[in-house]
């Protein structure tokens, strides 16, 4: 059996940290950051093996999310001390793939578990520090597994 899927949905994602070293020239460096988004689509090809009321499948094809990532740098230096922030939000595109079970209770109702790993690619920036010849670029890794629970409605007959 095959078929495509999309779907659409909150996803609620956010991860933060906070990091503390001393570079050279600067009593210290303190780095903030935090990586978010919103919601989720996707838009899956699934191709998979059906018996009696049940389907085993794998499911690949595109993701789109809004990212977000913001990041503070305070420096203390033996001059000026600096800050230093950068930020982006966008719409990403990426990909997804994964596997999952569905089963139907009744005719045209299904439920279904499944379980996805997406990866939109890296966000990358460059920020400069005001009070010194300092630019910081900045990348991190837009990468999340996921795994829900659905009920689906069958159209055709």
């Amino acid at each position: 059996m095959w078929g495509v899927e999309g779907d659409f949905g909150a996803f609620g994602l956010s991860d933060s940290t906070t990091t503390s070293v001393a570079p050279p020239g600067h009593v210290s460096l303190t780095s903030s950051t935090r990586v978010s988004a919103d919601w989720l689509g996707t838009v899956r090809g699934r191709i998979g093996w059906a018996f009696e009321r049940s389907l085993i499948y794998t499911t690949a094809g595109a993701a789109f999310a809004n990212p977000s990532f913001q990041q503070t740098n305070t420096f203390a230096s033996l001059g000026p001390a600096g800050i230093e922030t950068f930020s982006t939000s966008n719409i990403r595109a990426g990909w997804a793939a994964g596997a999952g079970w569905e089963y139907m209770f009744a005719p045209n109702w299904s439920g279904k578990i499944e379980y996805l790993h997406l990866d939109f690619g890296t966000l990358t920036g460059v920020g400069v520090v005001p009070v010194e010849p300092v630019n910081i670029t900045h990348v991190t890794t837009f990468t999340a597994d996921v795994a829900r629970a659905g009920i689906n409605y069958r159209f055709a007959p």
